[in-house]
């Protein structure tokens, strides 16, 4: 046929269904390879180390699921979205008119149908989810909401058929890099989730076609998901959407992040064509829950809505993400109390951006306005006062900083009961703020009383009371008194070793400080011990670029400035320095001292 000659023409067609047919295919090979996956393993000892890195992206899909589900959308969301799309296409009239037909007759369809439907919509929901906008996925709340309902009401009604029929198999091919691949080998046994809603077909050949046909034109490596599904166990609610898409195929449609187990992966014929065998789990899956208990812990249960996900983000140094959501929810606030709490977070997203200034700015803006209301948010206004103190340390100013914290404190003096954490966190700002100016028994007193609030309100194995001995044991260190010391540093160490697991950061702290102090007494060999067992705790739980993995190489740099072998000691300084670039501020304290150290290894060299 003439038009074989050609390779960018398709086929030729007398009518318009098998165009659209042969148009949705095409844009089901582009939007299936943009899906994005995230892993959780099974492995339990390594799962503080995957809270911090693979796990990252699970938690965030994950809580953006819970949140987008919970909210109730009111029509102003609607029309919100319809304006945003005008303005975001208004030089394409095509996909003007099909926002227009999504205006008019959204309520005459259901969300399957629209979800379905060759247009803007499908493109805009198959955004990787580190792609997607948070206003759009904001924007879009609405309509992921009522696809979910949608997908779990016609689940119900098609429950009866499917427990008649047991489990069934269905397929999907995709490809991937190379490096997402090696990814997804090496969680055989655990989990995987992909992060949208799943469009799946009941023909293998099809998806095996599909991932082969994709491959032709990448370099990627093709994958085909064979996923075995029993449908009378709870879990992620799915349909078959056959009835309902906008173009009828046999397809199965899992509602948003649905999770499986990792089972056998073996290649079909050569290094770009593997099969990968999923099991979708169930809600009952023992190890799912624990691990998934785990994370649940780590992503502020008791925070609701918007609020979570900022803490999320934050957590997890996605500052410029973090931004971004704040800067919507600036806009959205309606009361002066939500403009407050806003200005606060937005601080919080500057100081880990590195933009002290601009951190300062915020908080003064929510001090501002939680001063002019009265309680009860009055304790809240401690909180920006303390955050703003936390920022004037970075900057090296001590003293604007402990006037920050003594207001701080001032203020929870008056409202809060006296053995209140949030008054211990106070004292224990209080308390490094004098150590840092130089005043050791003001230092001391105020980490003492931190210390004894603790105790009053924890058990003697209190992780917070570790870093009240910790902060101590600083400030004896500071005094050159070395014995009371390392006495507190041990102390510290003990309670992590009983109440926390054995890679946890706290106790690379501990060591941290344990070997600082063998270094001032002569003891290299302890010392040495000491930091090489927090820079090996710190590898196993923090990401590469982690600025605390900058602390551990610097402090092994200064022993081996001790024992005088410069060269070695100058590779662990350019090593704390390449990673404090990557990590913090150009004028960060800890950059400038990396820079310095490595400059006097330089001149004895």
């Amino acid at each position: 046929m003439w038009a074989q000659k050609w390779p960018k023409i398709i086929g030729v067609f007398g009518h318009i269904t098998p165009i659209c047919k042969d148009l949705k295919q095409i844009m089901d090979k582009r939007q299936q390879n943009m899906i994005s996956i995230s892993f959780l393993t099974n492995d339990h000892k390594n799962i503080m180390k995957d809270l911090n890195r693979l796990n990252a992206s699970f938690m965030y899909n994950q809580t953006i699921k819970e949140i987008l589900l919970s909210i109730h959308y009111e029509e102003r969301y609607f029309n919100d979205f319809i304006a945003y799309c005008s303005r975001f296409f208004g030089n394409n009239p095509i996909e003007i008119q099909n926002l227009s037909q999504f205006e008019q007759e959204y309520h005459q369809h259901p969300p399957i149908w629209w979800y379905t439907h060759p247009g803007f919509l499908s493109s805009m929901m198959n955004q990787p989810s580190h792609m997607m906008k948070l206003n759009l996925v904001i924007r879009m709340g609405f309509f992921i909401r009522d696809l979910h309902n949608n997908i779990a009401q016609v689940h119900a009604h098609q429950q009866a058929v499917y427990k008649t029929m047991g489990s069934f198999t269905v397929y999907r091919g995709q490809d991937f890099s190379q490096a997402e691949f090696d990814e997804l080998a090496k969680m055989k046994g655990g989990f995987l989730s992909f992060n949208n809603f799943l469009l799946t077909d009941k023909n293998q050949q099809a998806s095996l076609n599909f991932i082969q046909d994709s491959i032709q034109t990448s370099h990627g490596v093709g994958v085909l998901f064979i996923i075995k599904v029993d449908p009378t166990t709870p879990s992620t609610p799915f349909a078959n959407i056959s009835d309902i898409s906008y173009i009828k195929q046999d397809e199965i449609l899992f509602s948003m992040n649905p999770i499986f187990r990792i089972g056998q992966i073996k290649p079909i014929n050569n290094n770009r064509l593997w099969e990968v065998n999923l099991t979708f789990t169930s809600y009952s899956d023992s190890e799912l829950h624990r691990l998934t208990e785990q994370i649940q812990k780590e992503a502020y249960p008791h925070l609701k809505g918007w609020d979570r996900l900022g803490m999320l983000l934050i957590k997890f140094e996605q500052f410029n993400k973090a931004q971004e959501l704040y800067d919507i929810l600036i806009d959205q606030a309606k009361t002066d109390s939500e403009k407050a709490d806003v200005y606060h977070m937005l601080g919080w997203v500057k100081d880990g951006q590195g933009k002290y200034a601009n951190a300062l700015d915020y908080y003064q803006q929510s001090i501002e306005i939680k001063q002019n209301i009265l309680s009860p948010i009055i304790a809240n206004l401690a909180s920006s006062y303390e955050n703003a103190g936390t920022v004037h340390e970075k900057m090296s100013d001590y003293s604007t900083a402990l006037s920050s914290h003594l207001k701080a404190l001032k203020i929870r003096l008056k409202n809060l009961p006296s053995n209140h954490p949030d008054l211990a966190n106070s004292y224990e700002h209080v308390g490094l703020m004098y150590g840092q100016m130089g005043n050791y028994t003001a230092a001391l007193l105020s980490h003492e009383k931190a210390l004894d609030i603790y105790k009053k309100i924890h058990s003697s194995n209190h992780p917070d009371l570790a870093i009240c001995y910790n902060n101590i044991g600083l400030v004896y260190d500071q005094m050159g008194n070395y014995s009371d010391a390392l006495s507190a540093h041990q102390k510290a160490l003990e309670i992590y070793t009983t109440s926390l697991p054995s890679n946890h950061p706290h106790l690379a702290t501990s060591y941290n400080n344990i070997g600082l102090v063998y270094n001032k007494t002569g003891n290299f060999s302890e010392a040495f011990a000491a930091h090489e067992k927090a820079l090996e705790i710190r590898k196993s739980t923090l990401h590469s670029k982690h600025p605390d993995l900058a602390i551990s190489f610097n402090n092994i740099g200064m022993l081996y400035v001790r024992k005088g072998e410069f060269y070695k000691a100058l590779q662990f300084y350019q090593r704390a320095l390449e990673i404090a670039q990557s990590s913090l501020p150009p004028n960060h304290h800890d950059t400038q001292l990396y820079q310095k150290n490595i400059e006097l290894m330089k001149k004895k060299l």
